[in-house]
């Protein structure tokens, strides 16, 4: 299944420069970043915004867009200078600049979509954060430091290897 998206007609004739950039010395231009990264979070956000714009919607999307920041599952990029670059996130800004784009995408009411998110942000067995967690139950586990775990594990190959010296072999 692809992802399919279009944006208004009236788009396309007054505010054609939010959607691409300027174009080279070839005729080409690519697509905004913004617009791009807005583009794959409709995967996440499953919100129509081709529709009337309310407030209701807008705070609906934006309690969506924080939800998804907060896992981690948020589209950025990346502006400014190469030694000074800042992070960007898809927010409510971003929104309504592009209000109007059309995807392909399921749209959820609030209860599927919390439903939806409560699966999507616990903790899995491949995922980091599964990981990370099950790491700190391990340490908070354990009642000795690195070094002594290795320590006790050295003397335990040692006393192995001294009583594999002294034991005569069974007959």
């Amino acid at each position: 299944m692809s992802l399919d998206w279009k944006m208004p007609k009236e788009f396309y004739e007054t505010k054609k420069h939010l959607m691409y950039t300027k174009e080279d010395a070839n005729g080409n231009s690519k697509m905004q970043v913004e617009l791009e990264c807005l583009i794959f979070t409709m995967l996440h956000l499953q919100h129509d915004i081709d529709g009337e714009m309310t407030d209701e919607a807008l705070m609906e999307i934006e309690r969506r867009l924080n939800l998804l920041q907060g896992i981690g599952c948020l589209m950025a990029w990346y502006y400014g200078r190469e030694d000074l670059r800042d992070k960007t996130y898809v927010n409510i800004e971003t929104v309504i600049r592009y209000w109007g784009l059309w995807t392909n995408v399921s749209h959820l009411k609030k209860t599927e979509w919390n439903k939806r998110f409560l699966r999507m942000s616990e903790p899995r067995p491949y995922d980091f954060k599964y990981v990370l967690q099950e790491a700190k139950n391990k340490i908070a586990s354990c009642d000795m430091t690195q070094p002594e775990r290795q320590w006790a594990e050295y003397e335990k190959q040692q006393t192995a290897k001294s009583t594999a010296v002294d034991t005569p072999p069974a007959e």
